[in-house]
């Protein structure tokens, strides 16, 4: 391109030149053209300014030197929705039609139209923003609006939807449903939780939310697809359930993890064959479900006795005055007489020093039976009778330290050999 001072120079001293006024022409053009783009870079490097200063006086600058930017006209809806209603459909209206394919304007626009009761023109708008849009947002505003308008087949519909796109977190959408309907069998058929990691979501939905009720059935659900990543979660649940006193949901759970092999404990029958989870303690307690709990405390310490099980506790007088030391849930037969054994051996605790067995009523915590102060220098085989009330089906068995009047706090240790649990009719010997 040739710069003003030489087309002067041309002019004066190659008088030929005007005999070329198409080139002449063609230079003109080209310096309008380059003016012309010139001005408009700037005039959107200004836009842009203004834009970025997220303000409604700034917008509405940016806006009249570049109007034909949707994005623009739905931010200056955003700022008008609460204050000029009309101005802001106005500006949502231009948008989408600057830019047909914006989904987020449909729904803002929809939203607007149903603030004003203008419900046919705000369903049109959400169903537009869904046809152009297949991710999340679309399906999860119409579930909401149908929500609104208390639509169960639309509703459920979107949730459908929705559920299929939801991204990471789907806790809303789960507490959506809840606030439609508190039928949890409801909310199970009609919510798409069939990928793992959805029920894994909802399992832990349930439980902050403290749906006793309905945890049972959809970590029952999850624990059929047999996935060794979900053991956790599973074993977890049943833990939560045996807190929450929903210990048949929890037994549920942990028997078909047990028939599926993902942990290391038979599954539990008391009609067939009452028993004890690892009772011989040939593995340590893991304190979950329906194992052993062996919570830590200050002043014991646990151990496994040797390669063929047997469980170590030593004493060593700092432990508190009154603790809990080992713990588990037993599933019996309401109405029924057992026997608890456990085989033991002690070394530096005194007789009636306050460390004894108890069994209580899991659902009330009422003590059934108590043995007497543990005190063996040589194996002993010591039983604990007690009889199930009608209407439990879960007891719980703890061996306690509760320090005895006139003693100081044992000093020794305490070996567990072997446990066991049979029906009262039933021969000792069988455990």
């Amino acid at each position: 391109m040739l710069a003003a001072s030489e087309i002067a120079m041309n002019f004066h001293e190659k008088p030929g030149f005007l005999r070329h006024p198409l080139k002449l022409l063609g230079i003109g053009c080209a310096v309008a053209g380059f003016a012309l783009a010139m001005t408009w870079t700037l005039r959107i490097g200004a836009a842009d300014m203004y834009f970025q200063r997220h303000t409604l006086a700034d917008t509405e600058k940016a806006i009249r030197l570049t109007p034909s930017r949707a994005d623009y006209q739905e931010h200056l809806a955003g700022y008008l929705r609460d204050v000029d209603g009309q101005r802001a459909t106005q500006a949502l209206q231009h948008a989408v039609a600057l830019n047909p394919y914006d989904a987020n304007a449909w729904i803002q626009l929809g939203l607007i139209d149903e603030a004003g009761n203008r419900l046919t023109d705000a369903s049109r708008c959400l169903h537009q923003a869904a046809r152009i849009d297949h991710t999340f947002l679309p399906a999860w505003s119409l579930a909401n609006f149908y929500f609104r308008q208390n639509n169960p087949d639309q509703f459920w519909y979107w949730i459908h939807e929705a559920s299929r796109l939801v991204p990471e977190d789907a806790s809303p959408l789960f507490r959506l449903c809840w606030h439609f309907t508190d039928d949890a069998n409801e909310i199970g058929k009609q919510l798409d939780v069939n990928r793992p990691d959805m029920q894994a979501q909802y399992i832990n939905f349930l439980i902050s939310e403290n749906r006793m009720a309905a945890v049972g059935p959809a970590a029952l659900r999850l624990a059929a697809r047999n996935r060794s990543q979900d053991t956790a979660l599973l074993l977890n649940t049943s833990d939560w359930l045996i807190s929450q006193h929903q210990a048949t949901a929890a037994l549920n759970i942990w028997n078909l993890m047990a028939e599926q092999h993902r942990i290391p404990f038979h599954a539990i029958h008391p009609r067939s064959k009452p028993a004890v989870t690892n009772a011989d303690f040939i593995l340590s307690p893991t304190s979950i479900g329906f194992d052993w709990h062996l919570p830590t405390v200050t002043g014991i310490n646990a151990s496994q006795e040797n390669d063929h099980g047997g469980l170590r506790l030593e004493f060593s007088s700092d432990q508190p005055e009154s603790v809990e030391i080992l713990t588990q849930v037993l599933a019996v037969q309401p109405s029924t007489a057992y026997n608890f054994m456990f085989d033991y051996s002690t070394s530096g605790i005194a007789p009636g020093t306050g460390l004894t067995w108890s069994v209580t009523n899991l659902g009330t915590g009422s003590v059934l039976a108590t043995s007497d102060s543990l005190s063996a220098d040589k194996g002993t085989i010591g039983h604990l009778d007690f009889t199930v009330p009608a209407d439990s089906k879960f007891v719980r068995v703890l061996l306690v330290y509760q320090r005895a009047l006139g003693t100081t706090r044992i000093e020794g240790s305490l070996v567990l050999h072997k446990t066991g649990l049979a029906t009262a009719g039933s021969s000792k010997t069988e455990q």
